[in-house]
């Protein structure tokens, strides 16, 4: 891993609970963390940018959402602006396998759709997949900032990379598909979210580490482009069992 990348990933326990815990919590108390604090995030993305956002609702499933194509373990509806969870089947065992922020990343993406559905940008193709990534890293960025409340515990960076690495799930858009491809494509498109924050807290921060930069920087759907890579078929399961955190994946 190299020190700008140890950078990126690099965090130190903040009370003795989160110490305690390993710095993870279970599923259903991270489901009920995340969903509100998500929720008020876009919302102030959304208000920045004089558009009223409708609050998605956060409902579970007993199985893989199918409201709108193949998303995964989360998907965003569009027609009945909902946020639909696995809270049976793969998620879970994805949340006990690599992490509570593996969980939120991947529902990170899903209300990222929802805000550019509010904005106006379009949810579907690649370039949609890329934004949504871009503001799922934007939203951790703030998380990352905050001095107390939901934050951020040693690991969670290291938890988003992995399941960028191993899935393509986050990056795929609103109809399950045109995903950002192969998986350092992915990290690189949630770096970018996250960086952008740490550039405009040192400039000019937002109310309660709210950066209105963002929507209008990872909301350009134009700007993220993918680089031109090789690429690899879709596929449901991890690109590799040789993934690591310190390195994309490749086809096995």
């Amino acid at each position: 891993m190299s020190v700008q990348n140890r950078t990126f990933t690099q965090r130190a326990f903040t009370n003795v609970r989160d110490r305690a815990t390993g710095g993870n919590l279970p599923f259903s108390e991270m489901l009920e963390s995340v969903t509100p604090d998500l929720d008020g995030y876009f919302k102030g993305l959304a208000t920045t940018a004089g558009k009223t956002w409708p609050s998605p609702r956060a409902e579970a499933a007993q199985a893989e959402p199918t409201c709108s194509g193949d998303q995964g373990p989360v998907a965003y509806c569009p027609s009945d602006k909902t946020i639909k969870i696995d809270t049976k089947d793969e998620l879970p065992a994805l949340h006990k396998e690599l992490g509570d922020y593996a969980t939120g990343t991947l529902i990170a993406t899903r209300y990222a759709l929802a805000e550019l559905a509010v904005l106006g940008k379009p949810t579907e193709g690649e370039g949609a997949s890329a934004a949504a990534l871009c503001l799922a890293g934007a939203y951790t960025g703030s998380v990352f900032q905050r001095q107390d409340g939901f934050g951020l515990s040693p690991g969670d960076f290291d938890e988003a990379v992995t399941v960028l690495l191993r899935f393509d799930y986050a990056a795929r858009d609103a109809k399950g598909e045109d995903a950002v491809d192969p998986g350092f494509q992915r990290v690189a498109r949630f770096r970018e979210g996250v960086f952008e924050v740490r550039r405009s807290a040192a400039s000019r921060p937002g109310e309660n580490g709210l950066m209105p930069a963002q929507a209008s920087g990872c909301a350009g759907v134009s700007a993220f482009r993918p680089v031109p890579g090789p690429t690899r078929p879709r596929s449901a399961r991890p690109e590799s069992s040789a993934c690591r955190r310190s390195g994309p994946c490749s086809a096995p």
